[in-house]
């Protein structure tokens, strides 16, 4: 079952992903799930942004990204920017796809929430419930990007003719 948006040449695909499913694969898999999908949203971001010619999204690094929240968790400085930097790549796909994108501060805050609230449990030895709070934000919050990027794949505009030779196919 395929609903497919073809931006010119190669082959990229955009992934409507189901956001419960995303939510929920995150929290059974102790967010190992949320690494891959992370990565993949950032690069077809990436994508998206480079067929439509919107430099700063083409200008997006899925490994730099993926690195902040690995092994940048451990400052903790990397993940929120690149949770701050996620929400205004959502938002700037929302805006190349609607002509308009929503408020980002709900879902920043969530993102950031996420990866505050499990440092806060390390700091003043909360353990395990604040670490279970962390994951079903950060899971809550992973539904919500994929469920704001869906609505944005589904709504794309046409890619400008003078476009690279890049494909993006929207798959369910």
């Amino acid at each position: 079952m395929h609903d497919a948006r073809e931006i010119e040449g190669g082959s990229r695909r955009l992934k409507a992903r189901r956001p419960w499913a995303v939510a929920v694969l995150s929290l059974v898999t102790f967010n190992i799930y949320t690494i891959f999908w992370y990565y993949e949203v950032n690069r077809e971001m990436r994508d998206y942004g480079s067929a439509h010619g919107e430099q700063n999204l083409a200008r997006g690094k899925p490994w730099h990204s993926l690195l902040a929240i690995t092994i940048g968790c451990v400052v903790v400085i990397p993940v929120l920017v690149t949770y701050t930097r996620c929400v205004d790549r959502v938002r700037a796909v929302e805006q190349i796809a609607t002509g308009r994108s929503r408020s980002g501060y709900g879902l920043t805050a969530l993102l950031v929430a996420s990866a505050l609230i499990p440092l806060a449990s390390v700091i003043r030895g909360a353990g395990l419930a604040s670490a279970i709070v962390g994951s079903v934000a950060l899971a809550g919050a992973v539904g919500w990007v994929q469920d704001r990027l869906n609505t944005s794949w589904r709504a794309s505009r046409p890619v400008p003719a003078d476009a690279d030779a890049t494909t993006l196919v929207l798959t369910r």
